[in-house]
């Protein structure tokens, strides 16, 4: 009996005095690859509704008037999926003055109405884009191209939205007006690198 217990104490006491070594961490690795895409405007196509502008439905005046844009999403998205941040210039042209041609084929022009487009920088743009909206860019109707924004290198990576819903139109008084429904058409180009002009 002493004899048992004395070997149950020495396994123990060998036991404890082992030391048991852990092997060291493990590691791997997750990798991705981007390939350069495009500089487009919206979806790259050649619709662009989304930016239209609606200056509503109006008495006819003979005092000056300056008319509020009513379509509140009106915007111009640039995406820029190049991956190079070597910045864009959106610019855009009036290319007529307002004009309406009635049943007669004959054509009206709002004479010396001017467009005004004030834009910011929309909300769900890329966090950080940098890009630079302008407001206050006064269009002209002899499709001269003015910058609406812009991202100078090492800005405009990812999506920029220009939001010009506050834009406007002023039509003179003493411009003569018929009854009908009055249209314009913008063209907008996108280039790469900076014209902020």
């Amino acid at each position: 009996m002493k004899k048992a217990l004395l070997s149950g104490m020495l396994a123990t006491a060998l036991l404890t005095g082992l030391t048991v070594t852990a092997n060291a961490d493990s590691t791997s690795t997750g990798t991705i690859g981007f390939e350069a895409g495009s500089l487009i405007i919206d979806d790259g196509g050649t619709d662009l509704s989304t930016a239209n502008l609606d200056f509503g439905s109006n008495e006819i005046s003979n005092a000056d008037k300056t008319y509020s844009n009513t379509n509140t999403t009106a915007q111009a998205t640039v995406n820029d999926l190049r991956g190079s941040n070597a910045g864009w210039t959106l610019g855009v042209a009036q290319t007529g003055q307002f004009s309406y041609t009635d049943s007669n084929s004959k054509t009206h022009t709002l004479d010396n109405a001017t467009m005004t487009l004030n834009g910011t920088l929309g909300s769900d743009s890329t966090t950080g884009v940098g890009s630079t909206v302008k407001t206050g860019v006064t269009l002209t109707p002899d499709n001269q191209s003015a910058t609406l924004m812009y991202a100078t290198e090492g800005n405009g990576n990812g999506k920029s939205i220009a939001d010009i819903s506050g834009s406007t139109l002023a039509v003179p008084g003493a411009t003569v007006k018929v009854q009908g429904n009055y249209t314009t058409t913008l063209t907008w180009e996108l280039t790469d690198g900076v014209t902020n002009g």
